[in-house]
């Protein structure tokens, strides 16, 4: 006669294979173990050791849930982001003259430097520099 035992069998844990996607918050407040920090905002007061799962506007994270669901027509809650580039890691001066108008836009509104009515590249490229050497006097 075969033994009964009172605990079954439990089947493992599936691993998930959904590929990590990177997203930055741009409202509230989020709360999440399964996300893996990638760039935190500093936020005066707040000591962000003491809450390592809580996650606030301008937050960068990875995971494998789709973070895109939270979004409505009228209250953006994340962004995806197809590369993250950390703010530290920019392209160095010769190489932000290779870049597009585009790209040039991007990167300005990534570090947070208006541009206020510039269009042309070269007084586009002369702002984000004055943006950028006048952010690194202050840190």
């Amino acid at each position: 006669m075969p033994e009964t035992t009172t605990k079954e069998a439990q089947a493992p844990a599936l691993e998930d294979t959904r590929p990590l996607k990177t997203y930055r918050f741009l409202r509230g407040v989020h709360s999440d173990k399964t996300f893996e920090p990638v760039s935190l905002v500093e936020i005066e007061g707040v000591d962000r050791s003491e809450t390592p799962h809580i996650f606030y506007p301008g937050d960068v994270i990875r995971c494998r849930k789709d973070l895109e669901k939270q979004n409505n027509p009228v209250d953006k809650r994340v962004e995806r982001l197809n590369e993250f580039e950390p703010i530290n890691a920019l392209p160095a001066e010769d190489a932000l003259s290779k870049l597009t108008i585009e790209e040039l836009k991007a990167v300005a509104e990534r570090e947070e430097i208006s541009l206020g009515e510039v269009t042309r590249k070269a007084d586009i490229l002369q702002t984000i520099r004055e943006g950028l050497a006048s952010a690194a006097a202050i840190a």
